[in-house]
């Protein structure tokens, strides 16, 4: 399975990324899979997606400002469907599985 992060405004709008392992980590940290150092309202280790076998699951860990699918708050982990859109501080990223 695969995942294309299409990233919709923010800092780095119209870039877009593939990842075919999991987990995927998103933050501001360099060391994230998807680094997002220019939002400050991104938490350093803020998300992670993973993989199940049979679904993508976005994960918050415990980030300052929360982690959306389609303008909803995430408590738990979220199983992501095509075209959902992950906000992210002030990122916002359409996904896509393939």
């Amino acid at each position: 399975m695969k995942i294309t992060l299409n990233i919709l405004d923010g800092p780095y709008a119209g870039r877009m990324f593939e990842f075919i392992d999991f987990p995927v980590s998103i933050g501001r940290m360099s060391s994230n899979n998807l680094n997002l150092p220019n939002d400050n309202y991104v938490s350093r280790a803020h998300c992670s997606i993973i993989s199940d076998g049979n679904n993508v699951l976005i994960i918050d860990l415990k980030s300052r400002n929360g982690t959306f699918i389609n303008n909803q708050c995430i408590a738990s982990p979220v199983i992501i469907k095509n075209d959902d859109i992950v906000t992210i501080g002030n990122t916002h990223i359409q996904c896509r599985l393939d």
